[in-house]
């Protein structure tokens, strides 16, 4: 099985790495926003917090944890595209995902977990889009 999963592993590092980033830009976007992506016609949202294992400050873990979130891409009001993106150490293949020639880039979730409790609304995620050719 592992075996099989290496070529299509180096391959997606071959075509993401071809690429070339012509324009970017990072936004914050909170959980159930819509934000228009620019030079298009389409938005994204962050709709859900699917995962979040992060060692919580203040504590000591065995693992540093990961954290995924549910983004969805929009042309007007009809969803096109969903897919999760995932901070984790060691696993920068999925933190970043392509979508009509944009590479769009998961580069924080906050807050960080701490051992007091945090509200889903309080989540906000900090995006990089850049134009790719």
């Amino acid at each position: 099985m592992k075996t099989k999963l290496l070529p299509i592993l180096l391959m997606t590092v071959f075509l993401i790495s071809s690429f070339s980033v012509s324009a970017q830009s990072e936004e914050f976007i909170k959980l159930g926003t819509l934000m228009a992506i620019k030079g298009t016609d389409f938005s994204i949202q962050f709709t859900e917090l699917v995962d979040d294992s992060r060692c919580p400050s203040g504590t000591q873990c065995i693992w540093a944890g990961q954290v995924t979130v549910g983004i969805n891409i929009l042309k007007g009001d009809k969803i096109v595209k969903t897919f999760n993106l995932t901070l984790k150490p060691g696993a920068e293949n999925l933190k970043s995902k392509i979508f009509k020639n944009r590479l769009f880039s998961l580069l924080e979730v906050t807050p960080y977990p701490s051992i007091h409790k945090t509200g889903f609304r309080e989540y906000a995620v900090r995006l990089q889009v850049a134009l790719i050719e």
